[in-house]
């Protein structure tokens, strides 16, 4: 098949190259090394502070059950998230091309909430005038083709979430449920399979969220789930639009990639379908993007309902100004099938945002507002960014957030999220 779609030059000896290039550039890779224009190194590192204010509740040294050790009782933090992707591409004679690529993390916070370097995504790809294929570990074609404030959010990131590793979430001062909230503009596969929460529904267990959570710079969702080995094809785009189809077979095979936020109450999907259409168009100093996404997927669980969820996005830009919004739903996804939740199809998010550029500065505002089994979650942020040098870019974030439970006998969190930091980017 690969030999049809480049006319009979992608032959064992191509693939022997490639993988000898790969090898030697993954145990190769330093500052001192001189890349060939076939590998490549780049990605960013980010250094942060944080302030941050919560209910009275979450700041003491043991959370309200009682047990668990309060990482984020003190009102400030430093931290730094890096990433670098690590690339190798063979350009053919056609013009088509045909690569590996792997994403490293690597992440420390004075919370003591350190995680080991990680092996977030790896996947091969091929590309050319038939468009874009990429089978492994990597996102699907829903969470990358997505439209609205989440993409042109400055700072940190705005609602994209990097200031949910300093805050806790609603818990019980002891054992029994605990309320699940949606905290990304993401589809259940994107949000790491589900709501989250600090307990396994039904039980005292808990989870890792506020254990070994990271968040990234400008990253949109929880690793993990989306990871999952899948084959994606990305159309070209004609007349503005393109089209994209993932497939993984379970949600199970994330490979080597780490989960960020797991959570006990996680849920197996099988045959997960991911679609994307996305129309891009600039008219002079106008340009218009307008994006419909949305998955589907068989629970593995029969107590279980299946996936089925979509998102809509636009965003407008106009002599540099930006202005978008979104509206995703999870229908009744992955919930119970019987029981206090079930068909709960009032589950979905809503976003808003602006933002504005001039020169080298720029800055924006995005909002965020869910509600998953009347479990109602916002966050209202600004953010504003200077463009130093051509790698250095400094900022200031400050994210106003606010957990609304249903149970009136668990006490919410409310407060603020001052970030600043400078993101060097290579």
């Amino acid at each position: 098949m690969l030999r049809n779609i480049f006319g009979g030059a992608l032959n064992t000896k191509h693939q022997v190259s490639l993988f000898r290039k790969i090898v030697i550039f993954i145990f190769l890779t330093s500052p001192q090394v001189a890349y060939s224009e076939v590998l490549s190194a780049k990605g960013f590192i980010n250094f942060s502070t944080a302030f941050r204010k919560q209910n009275s509740a979450l700041e003491q040294k043991t959370l309200p059950d009682g047990i668990t050790k309060n990482r984020l009782n003190n009102t400030q933090s430093i931290g730094n998230d890096s990433q670098i992707f690590l690339s190798a591409t063979e350009k053919l004679e056609n013009g088509s091309k045909y690569g590996a690529t792997a994403k490293t993390e690597f992440n420390f916070n004075s919370d003591g909430r350190n995680e080991n370097p990680n092996l977030d995504q790896i996947f091969t790809f091929v590309e050319g005038d038939f468009g874009k294929f990429d089978l492994g570990n990597n996102q699907a074609v829903n969470q990358k083709m997505k439209s609205g404030p989440t993409r042109f959010a400055r700072a940190a990131g705005g609602i994209n979430g990097k200031y949910l590793e300093q805050i806790n979430l609603p818990m019980l001062a002891g054992s029994g449920t605990a309320p699940h909230f949606i905290l990304l503009a993401q589809s259940p596969i994107g949000h790491g399979g589900y709501a989250k929460s600090f307990y396994q529904a039904d039980s005292a267990k808990y989870s890792g969220f506020n254990r070994s959570q990271f968040r990234a710079l400008k990253d949109d969702s929880f690793d993990g789930v989306e990871d999952a080995t899948k084959l994606s094809y990305y159309s070209p785009r004609m007349s503005g639009i393109q089209l994209g189809l993932s497939y993984a077979p379970s949600s199970s095979n994330i490979g080597f990639t780490k989960q960020i936020a797991q959570d006990l109450d996680s849920n197996s999907i099988k045959d997960i379908f991911s679609f994307g259409a996305n129309y891009s168009e600039d008219f002079d100093n106008l340009g218009l993007e307008v994006s419909a996404t949305a998955e589907k997927g068989k629970s593995k669980n029969s107590q279980r309902s299946d996936l089925s969820a979509y998102d809509l996005g636009t965003s407008l830009s106009y002599f540099g100004f930006t202005l978008g919004g979104s509206y995703g739903s999870w229908g009744s996804s992955l919930q119970p099938v019987e029981g206090a939740y079930a068909k709960n199809n009032n589950t979905n998010y809503r976003t808003l945002g602006i933002a504005y550029r001039f020169g080298p500065v720029a800055t924006s505002i995005t909002s965020l507002n869910t509600s998953f089994q009347k479990n109602n979650y916002s966050a209202i942020s600004f953010g504003v960014d200077y463009k130093l040098t051509r790698s250095l870019m400094p900022y200031l974030e400050l994210t106003k957030f606010s957990f609304d439970p249903a149970n009136q006998g668990i006490q919410g969190n409310r407060g603020y999220v001052f970030l600043a930091g400078a993101l060097y980017s290579f």
